[in-house]
């Protein structure tokens, strides 16, 4: 389980900063190009430095779970919406992890005219926050998302369904308000997907 930041300090005291900046700089390795410094000024003055991956420290955080060094790097003043090489930004790769928690953190830092449009933000790939969770069934991500007021449910639906992901299918049917199943824009494709939707739901 995690140590809880109470814990650190308690153990550290005033070289908690230093246990800080050593996993951030963790996060980081392998960034030959821009040799990201292991003292925590070093990666203070990174925040937005890509690592070998294409990827922020905070997006590395937020992938890897490390909810306590998102809510940090945030407070030191990293970018929420940052994107990396592959435009995701750290929403994203959270969401398709699962990881509930570090996603409220990260939509908790925006203020609330902001907070759609980072949402919604798309990758270089074309997907979303809401899409990347469908993907990989991440049903609690989605409905976070979803209840967020995030778009493309229509989209996030269609990958649940490829994926045969049923617990998503079915509230993504539900969040998406489709009646008819079998006609879900009227086009062959529509029927067939609509089809898929059936039978993986059976």
């Amino acid at each position: 389980s995690m140590i809880s930041l109470a814990e650190k300090e308690k153990a550290c005291g005033e070289d908690l900063e230093e246990l800080w900046a050593y996993v951030a700089y963790i996060l980081c390795a392998g960034n030959t190009e821009n040799k990201v410094s292991n003292s925590w000024k070093g990666v203070r003055a990174n925040l937005e430095v890509l690592d070998a991956q294409g990827m922020t420290l905070l997006a590395a955080a937020s992938m890897m779970n490390i909810e306590e060094l998102v809510v940090y790097l945030l407070r030191e003043g990293a970018r929420v919406d940052a994107k990396g090489l592959d435009g995701r930004t750290p929403l994203i790769y959270a969401s398709a992890r699962g990881n509930v928690g570090v996603c409220k953190v990260l939509m908790s830092f925006l203020a609330a005219e902001k907070r759609l449009a980072f949402i919604d933000a798309v990758s270089a790939d074309g997907q979303t926050a809401l899409v990347r969770a469908a993907a990989h069934g991440q049903l609690k991500v989605c409905k976070l998302l979803v209840d967020a007021g995030a778009s493309r449910c229509g989209t996030a639906l269609e990958i649940a369904i490829l994926a045969e992901h049923s617990p998503v299918i079915e509230y993504m049917v539900v969040a998406t308000g489709i009646q008819d199943l079998f006609s879900l824009d009227g086009t062959k494709e529509g029927h067939r997907v609509g089809s898929k939707i059936s039978k993986t739901m059976q």
